[in-house]
């Protein structure tokens, strides 16, 4: 049988094991296997915040067959910086990326005279339109349109195009000239207007999402100032709800230098008071279906994370005593909460749970020691769970003369091999593999010095009465002190 005879369903079937160029190509062979792979080609549009990409929206919008097909919309979050750049720091840019490329065998970027004038040309041309984009707001008035026609949308995805792997050659002289970013806009917004124009977007056409990811969203977005949407009951039906928080604005320029403790600790605070306004919280408590909810601050510093309090409170994001019945898929990361908040959230479902992750987490006036027993004997009974606590634990002892606890596990991005630690709390926590007390001691706790230990309670380590050292107790205590003041979790 001739393969464009085989059933619709089946060649449907094969045909969407192809990438998207080959998907192209096969729209060219015939009407049939055109129709096919224009449904699987148009399921998921990405774009970019510049005129190209929006005509291109457009026309996939106002087509009457193939804006019945979009389901995803991607928007890349990387814009160009706003600050112009002159033609010598484009040039030393791309002359800078040739030999990077070189060294890293790939092909590298060509460097004649000609040819970097000719890409700066297309900069400012780019420059330009994104200016004009901004100045007009017409990335609102082009999502407003666009997503009214797309009757069957069901994801938006706010993502940095790097990350996606979206990014055509021609555009590398962009992106690693370090003129394109995800964090171009200097005012440190990231890629929250991105999403306040999907949003709004689909709250006036009425779209009922089920899926909404987004990354590296500036904690101004929560604002209760800037969050304009006049109703949540679009996100209604969100079973999949994963964003990425950012924390600290960069500095503005092309080379600058690591912000100073002061400013860290500054814009640490002012999340937190951005965050204590509840805007966060309205938004879950809108989700009554969730079955992947996923929630990652970022502070992008290079100081200890133990220098500072959390960024968000567990209060300032948890509706209180929400149940989700179908949730499966659990993650956060560089959230500030206590024992028995946690652990009784986590007990409510671990019926449902599948995957449970954490990382840089902190408990502020309570012990890790103490949670994984009361979290063990919560799950016990239930299923299995895939359990991945990574990068830092920051606790709190509950037992005098304990230190403040931290341990630094695993960092699942670049280990091969999950941490041990990392795999003796899940089997801990799942009532398998050997039967041992909790995996989590002050022997293994970053920074013990067992000779330090010993000094201050006897050479058995066992003495829970005697104090550690004032300084360093105090020290701990003084992170903690005087920075909730103004906050108030609405």
């Amino acid at each position: 049988m001739p393969f464009g005879n085989l059933p619709t369903e089946l060649l449907s079937e094969m045909v969407s094991h192809l990438g998207a160029a080959d998907l192209r190509n096969l729209r060219l062979v015939n009407k049939k296997l055109s129709a096919i792979a224009s449904r699987l080609v148009m399921k998921r549009i990405t774009f970019a915040m510049c005129k190209q990409d929006f005509d291109m929206l457009l026309s996939i919008a106002d087509h009457p067959v193939y804006s019945e097909y979009v389901s995803t919309l991607v928007y890349n979050a990387d814009v160009m910086r706003l600050d112009r750049a002159n033609l010598a720091l484009f040039r030393a840019n791309i002359q800078n990326t040739s030999r990077i490329d070189k060294k890293l065998n790939l092909q590298a970027l060509e460097v004649s005279d000609d040819i970097i004038e000719e890409r700066y040309r297309q900069y400012n041309r780019l420059f330009d339109e994104q200016q004009d984009i901004l100045a007009n707001n017409t990335n609102f008035a082009v999502l407003k349109h666009a997503v009214s026609k797309f009757s069957n949308l069901r994801e938006i995805v706010v993502c940095c195009g790097g990350e996606m792997g979206s990014h055509r050659r021609a555009d590398r002289v962009l992106l690693y000239s370090y003129q394109l970013t995800s964090e171009g806009m200097t005012d440190g917004t990231g890629a929250a207007r991105h999403l306040e124009s999907l949003l709004q977007a689909v709250e006036a056409a009425d779209t009922k999402l089920d899926r909404v990811r987004a990354g590296k969203m500036h904690v101004s977005f929560f604002d209760p100032l800037r969050f304009e949407l006049q109703s949540l009951e679009f996100l209604s039906n969100v079973t999949i709800f994963d964003i990425v928080i950012q924390v600290i604005q960069p500095p503005p320029g092309l080379y600058s230098d690591e912000p100073s403790m002061n400013t860290v600790q500054k814009q640490i605070r002012d999340c937190r008071k951005v965050m204590a306004k509840g805007t966060l919280r309205r938004v879950l408590d809108s989700m009554p279906h969730l079955v992947s909810l996923r929630l990652i601050v970022e502070e992008d510093h290079s100081f200890d994370y133990d220098a500072f309090r959390g960024p968000v409170l567990w209060d300032h994001i948890m509706p209180e005593g929400k149940v989700w019945p179908r949730l499966k898929n659990f993650s956060l990361g560089d959230i500030e909460t206590d024992r028995d908040q946690l652990v009784a959230f986590l007990v409510k479902h671990k019926d449902t749970l599948v995957t449970l992750e954490m990382e840089y987490m902190r408990l502020k006036s309570t012990s890790w020691m103490k949670l994984l027993p009361q979290l063990r004997k919560g799950f016990r009974g239930s299923p299995a769970k895939k359990i991945v606590f990574s990068r830092v634990l920051i606790g709190a002892s509950e037992d005098d003369g304990h230190p403040p606890e931290q341990w630094l596990l695993g960092n699942p991005d670049i280990d091969r091999e999950p941490h041990p630690l990392e795999v003796r709390i899940n089997e801990y926590l799942n009532c398998s593999g050997p039967k041992k007390g909790c995996p989590l001691r002050v022997d293994n706790m970053w920074g013990y010095d067992e000779d330090d230990w010993s000094d201050v309670h006897g050479s058995d380590g066992d003495n829970q009465d005697s104090a550690v050292d004032g300084d360093d107790n105090g020290d701990w205590i003084s992170h903690f002190d005087g920075e909730d003041e103004d906050e108030d979790v609405a």
